[in-house]
């Protein structure tokens, strides 16, 4: 999807932040993520120092993206990503 509809759509689902799944997974934030993976990555060297995924996307807003749940608690005890992507 393109940036406006990413945005939309992970607006349209911000209540399930904070939500836990079976598995212990708790979403604690929605990301808009590059679905080009030399893009990802490039983006997550950004996010990852700020944590500032609004930030970190504004240079691939031309790009099709697509949007992440991704759990913080482990993120930023075990330095690991783990998401659902959302469609």
């Amino acid at each position: 999807m393109n940036y406006t509809e990413a945005c939309l759509f992970r607006e349209q689902n911000l209540s399930l932040i904070g939500t836990l799944d079976e598995k212990g997974f708790q979403i604690g934030e929605l990301i808009m993520v590059p679905c080009d993976s030399d893009q990802r990555e490039l983006f997550f060297q950004q996010y990852l120092v700020s944590y500032d995924a609004k930030e970190a996307i504004k240079q691939f807003v031309d790009a099709e993206v697509e949007v992440w749940a991704i759990d913080l608690n482990y993120l930023k005890r075990f330095g690991v990503i783990y998401y659902n992507k959302l469609t």
